[in-house]
C-alpha cells in the first residue's frame, strides 16, 4: 500500500512512460498524415467524440467506485481480524483454569497463540497466491508484487515439524490450522480448564475466524467481471486513439485563423501533440487506478499491507506472552507498505 500523501513523479513516470511515448507517436502521425501525405478525411469531428468521452468518464467514475469499495470491504475484514486477535489472546490469557483457580501452563497458552499466528500467516500467503502480478521490487505504481517468502519457511516460526509435515498435505492449510486449534480447546475442556461457557466462548472466536477467512477467500476467487473491466478498457483505448483525429480539424481552424504562414500553420498542428497527451494520459491513469484495485490481496502497490498487519497481530500476540525477541513492525519500502 502506498503511503505517502503525495504520489511521486517518478513512479507515475515509470508506470506511464511507454504509455506517453505511444501517445505521441500516433498523435504526430496523425498529424503527418493530414499535413503532409495529404490524407485529410482522417480528420473526424469533435462532437462524437466528445459523446465517446463522455460514456468512458461515466464507465471509469463507475468501476473507481466499484473497485474501491471492493478494496475497502478487504480492509475491514482484515481489521476484524486484527481485533479478533487480539481478543483471542485475551481470552487465552484469562480464561483458562481449574476450578481452584490453577491457571492453564505457560506451554498450553503459548501452543494458542503461536497456533493463531500461524493461521494468519497461512491465510496470508493463501491469499497471495496465483497472483497476476510481476514479481519484483520496481517501483511502478501499478504494476508490482513483492517476491514474499516461503509459506512453510515462516510458519515454522510457530509450528513444530511434525505439525507442519501434516499441514504440507493439505491444500487448505488456514483451515486445518484452525481444526487444529478447535482440538486443542476440546482438549482443555476435557481436562477441566475449560466449563461450557468459556468453550462456546473460544469456539465462537474460531468460528468468527472461519468467516473473516470464508469473506476473503470470496474476495480473492471472485474476480471482478471480465467482461465489463475489459470491454471497458476496449472503449477507454478508442477513445484516445480517435482523439488526436478530432483536434486536427480544431487546430487547423486556430492556426488559419491566427497565423498567416503556411509554415508556421503547418507548425502549429503539431501542438495538438502535448494535448492529446494530457488528455489521454488523464483517462489512463484513471482506468490504471481502478484496475489496479481490483484485487487487493495480490500484493501490489495500492493493494492490502497483509505483511504489515500480520505483523501487528504478531507483536502483539508475542508481548502478551511476554517474550524478549519481539519483531520490528514492518517498515515500508519506497513509500510501499507490504
Amino acid at each position: 500500500m502506498y503511503i505517502r500523501r503525495k504520489i511521486r513523479f517518478k513512479i507515475l513516470f515509470l508506470d506511464s512512460w511507454i504509455f506517453l511515448l505511444l501517445t505521441a507517436s500516433w498523435a504526430a502521425f496523425a498529424v503527418y498524415l493530414h499535413d503532409f501525405v495529404g490524407l485529410g478525411l482522417i480528420s473526424i469531428p469533435i462532437a462524437p467524440i466528445t459523446t465517446i468521452g463522455i460514456a468512458v468518464s461515466i464507465y471509469l467514475g463507475f468501476k473507481s467506485k466499484e473497485t474501491y469499495d471492493r478494496w475497502w470491504e478487504a480492509r475491514k475484514i482484515w481489521g476484524d481480524i486484527i481485533n479478533k486477535s487480539r481478543s483471542w489472546s485475551n481470552k487465552v490469557h484469562t480464561l483458562p483454569f481449574l476450578d481452584n483457580g490453577t491457571p492453564i501452563s505457560d506451554t498450553v497458552k503459548k501452543e494458542l497463540i503461536y497456533n493463531h499466528l500461524a493461521w494468519i500467516t497461512a491465510l496470508k500467503y493463501q491469499l497471495r497466491e496465483t497472483s497476476r502480478l510481476p514479481k519484483g521490487n520496481s517501483l511502478r505504481m501499478f504494476n508490482h508484487k513483492f517476491i514474499p517468502d516461503d509459506e512453510f519457511d515462516e510458519l515454522s516460526n510457530f509450528l513444530d515439524t511434525k505439525k507442519l509435515d501434516q499441514l504440507s498435505n493439505y491444500s487448505n492449510v488456514a483451515t486445518q490450522i484452525l481444526i487444529k486449534q478447535g482440538q486443542l480447546v476440546q482438549k482443555m475442556t476435557i481436562d477441566g480448564y475449560l466449563d461450557s461457557r468459556k468453550q462456546v466462548s473460544f469456539t465462537e472466536s474460531i468460528e468468527h475466524l472461519y468467516d473473516a477467512q470464508g469473506k476473503c477467500e470470496r474476495i480473492k476467487k471472485t474476480p471482478f467481471p471480465r467482461a465489463f473491466a475489459h470491454i471497458g478498457q476496449i472503449f477507454t483505448w478508442i477513445f484516445m486513439l480517435l482523439l488526436p483525429l478530432g483536434f486536427i480539424e480544431i487546430f487547423e481552424d486556430q492556426g488559419l485563423k491566427y497565423l498567416h504562414d503556411a509554415l508556421l500553420q503547418r507548425e502549429y498542428m503539431f501542438a495538438l501533440v502535448p494535448f492529446t497527451m494530457i488528455i489521454s494520459w488523464v483517462f489512463f491513469i484513471m482506468e490504471r487506478v481502478s484496475d489496479s484495485m481490483e484485487d487487493p490481496f495480490e500484493g501490489g502497490v495500492n493493494d492490502l499491507p497483509l505483511n504489515a498487519m500480520v505483523r501487528t497481530v504478531e507483536i502483539d500476540l508475542k508481548e502478551s506472552l511476554g517474550e524478549k525477541d519481539i519483531p520490528l513492525p514492518v517498515q515500508p519500502i519506497n513509500d510501499i507498505l507490504n
